[in-house]
C-alpha cells in the first residue's frame, strides 16, 4: 500500500511539473510574456554568454531563449564556457551552472568557477539578440588614442605659475 501511494505521489508530481512547464511572467514594461521553465537539452545547438547574468540557448528550429540568471554569476564573461548537470535531458530554472575557467593546475585543463542558478527561459526575437549585444559592446565613440592637452597659457589667472628654484 506504502509502495502505491509513493507511486502516485510520484506520478502527481511528474504530472504538475509537465503542466507547469509554462508559466506567465511579468515583463518590466508591465506586460505579460510567455516563460519557460525548462528548455530540452535534445533540442539545445549551442549557447552564447553575453555578460555575468545572461545567456542566449540557441535551439534547434530557430527559436533563441534568453536566460537571465537569479544573480550574476562572477567570471561567467570571461571563462566564455560553462557546465551543468541536467535532470531528465532537460535545463530548468531550479538548476546551477558552473563557470569552467581555463588553466586548471599546472595549466592544463579547466577550473570550475562558483555555481550560479538560471532563472526562467524566454523566447527573444533577432532584434532582441540585437538590442542586448549592442548594450554590451564596448561604445564606439571611446578610442584608445590619449587625449590632446592644450598647452597652458603663462598670462592667464588661475592657471599654475612658472616656480623659481631657491639655492
Amino acid at each position: 500500500m506504502k509502495g502505491q501511494v509513493l507511486v502516485n505521489t510520484m506520478l502527481s508530481s511528474a504530472l504538475l511539473v509537465s503542466i507547469g512547464s509554462t508559466i506567465q511572467a511579468e515583463d518590466t514594461d508591465e506586460s505579460i510574456v510567455e516563460a519557460e521553465r525548462c528548455i530540452s537539452l535534445t533540442q539545445l545547438d549551442r549557447t552564447d554568454i553575453i555578460d555575468d547574468r545572461n545567456i542566449l540557448f540557441y535551439m534547434r528550429g530557430n527559436t533563441v531563449y534568453l536566460n537571465q540568471l537569479t544573480n550574476r554569476c562572477s567570471g561567467l564573461r570571461m571563462a566564455d564556457r560553462f557546465s551543468y548537470r541536467p535532470t531528465i535531458n532537460r535545463l530548468c530554472n531550479v538548476d546551477t551552472i558552473t563557470p569552467l575557467h581555463s588553466g586548471g593546475p599546472g595549466g592544463l585543463g579547466m577550473t570550475r568557477g562558483v555555481s550560479c542558478k538560471l532563472g526562467y527561459f524566454k523566447a527573444i526575437t533577432e532584434d532582441e539578440i540585437l538590442v542586448l549585444k549592442e548594450k554590451d559592446a564596448p561604445d564606439p565613440d571611446l578610442q584608445d588614442e590619449p587625449a590632446e592637452i592644450e598647452p597652458l597659457d603663462e598670462d592667464a589667472p588661475g592657471e599654475a605659475a612658472e616656480i623659481e628654484s631657491v639655492e
